[in-house]
């Protein structure tokens, strides 16, 4: 196998190991001459095709792997791949050849915890990097005056995304500078037993198909949940068996424009802020079963996902 990578590797150590762990197990199996490379970060540049014109004739597995398949932000080097060499997409690719980083993260970092629901809030909703669907969401949520009613967070502007226009921002937890990164944990534990249900905010609402840590952390934590992600997000978790409570929260996550699923994750929170939390707490309790069952899929699912990036780097 052939490793190519972008210039610029993430910082964080814990997504390196995942990294590597991934890129093991397609060398084990992979021909000498089949290219692997890693999108991520992916730039139209010399280096990218100075290495094509060097192995034009092999086969390139394209892998998405802590970010979502890049063809829709990354156009230019994408196409320029397209039509230079034969490649297939894996990872974050709405195919044959679908698997998840982020399950295989989950199963490495992610900490083995207990259902629990301490009645003081009704939602929890943290958001880091402003980006305009986290940004309406929150401004949906405060609009509605459901702040009190919830556990929010919300980042600073950056290079590439606008702050909220309607919000001060950076809306913190607990008076701290920083919203905290607890990308591989639950955060406080203390804090997360407070709340009913998450609203999360994906990474992005316009990919292939893009499930991250953001989705897999309620479903691990006992947490019913709403998701604003793209549109293939839900239909991968129903593949998987996971309960997505549609009975509580209806099937919203239908609607083709992302603006339209968010106003409905909106509208469905109001409406349960307007219950007792008293109320919710027995629901917490009928839902438990359904809860734990819903972690038991998702444990079997992170052992078939690690078999199927076997089975695809044997494939090629």
């Amino acid at each position: 196998m052939i490793l190519f990578t972008a210039k610029n590797e993430p910082g964080e150590e814990y997504i390196r190991k995942i990294n590597k762990k991934i890129y093991n197990i397609f060398a084990q199996n992979l021909k000498d001459d089949t290219v692997f490379l890693d999108t991520t970060w992916l730039e139209y540049d010399d280096r990218l095709i100075d290495f094509v014109n060097s192995n034009k004739s092999k086969k390139f597995l394209l892998f998405s792997g802590m970010d979502w398949e890049n063809t829709f932000c990354r156009k230019e080097p994408n196409k320029f791949l397209q039509e230079n060499v034969d490649y297939e997409y894996i990872g974050n690719s709405h195919n044959e050849f679908y698997f998840s980083f982020w399950l295989e993260f989950a199963k490495e970092f992610f900490p083995v915890i207990k259902p629990n629901f301490i009645a003081e809030k009704y939602f929890m909703c943290l958001n880091r990097t402003p980006k305009s669907h986290r940004n309406y969401i929150v401004e949906g949520l405060y609009e509605r005056d459901l702040q009190s009613k919830g556990i929010i967070s919300l980042g600073s502007p950056t290079t590439y995304h606008q702050a909220s226009k309607k919000l001060k921002t950076p809306i913190t937890l607990n008076n701290e500078l920083n919203i905290p990164n607890d990308i591989s944990t639950f955060g406080p534990l203390e804090l997360w037993e407070k709340y009913f249900f998450n609203v999360v905010n994906e990474t992005t609402v316009h990919s292939n198909t893009f499930i991250s840590e953001k989705t897999l952390k309620p479903i691990l934590g006992y947490k019913p949940f709403m998701i604003l992600g793209d549109q293939n997000l839900y239909k991968i978790l129903h593949s998987w068996g996971i309960d997505t409570f549609d009975d509580i929260f209806g099937i919203g996550y239908e609607k083709s424009e992302w603006q339209d699923r968010a106003n409905w994750i909106i509208e469905i929170t109001e409406q349960l802020c307007s219950e007792s939390l008293h109320q919710l707490q027995k629901l917490y309790y009928k839902l438990e079963q359904r809860l734990k069952n819903n972690v038991s899929f998702l444990r079997q699912q992170q052992e078939k996902n690690y078999q199927k990036m076997v089975e695809i780097s044997k494939k090629f």
